[in-house]
């Protein structure tokens, strides 16, 4: 718990930085780390696992991580077909998808138009 909580600071305090550069070259601090934990490769317990896939949930909601969401809902849809983590990835890839908004607004992909998305990106 205490590495989750280090983490997620870790991530927040980078993610957010103003040394943090805003296009192409931004970093997800964090994100990498807490995508492995919840793998069900991870040397640690379920409860673990279940709880890095939670803060990656959360940090995917924050407005600052809006521009990973798809890229990690297509790490998602990856997982899925390899046939691996699966309660951890679906858990993540519903979250993921609720974190988007049911109406398109300026900038967003609504949660409509991010399903109408997957299937022609993702062989679905």
């Amino acid at each position: 718990a205490h590495t989750l909580t280090l983490l997620r600071g870790f991530a927040v305090g980078g993610i957010s930085s103003a040394h943090n550069p805003l296009k192409e070259e931004r970093r997800w601090y964090g994100l990498a780390e807490l995508w492995q934990l919840m793998a069900d490769a991870a040397p640690v317990s379920a409860e673990l696992r279940s709880a890095a896939a939670s803060v990656l949930a959360d940090l995917l909601a924050w407005p600052n991580c809006a521009p990973q969401r798809q890229p990690m809902l297509g790490q998602c849809i990856a997982q899925l077909s390899a046939g691996s983590s699966v309660v951890q990835t679906l858990r993540l890839l519903r979250a993921i998808l609720s974190s988007f908004p049911c109406k398109p607004r300026k900038k967003t992909d609504s949660a409509a138009a991010v399903l109408e998305w997957l299937p022609p990106h993702h062989n679905l």
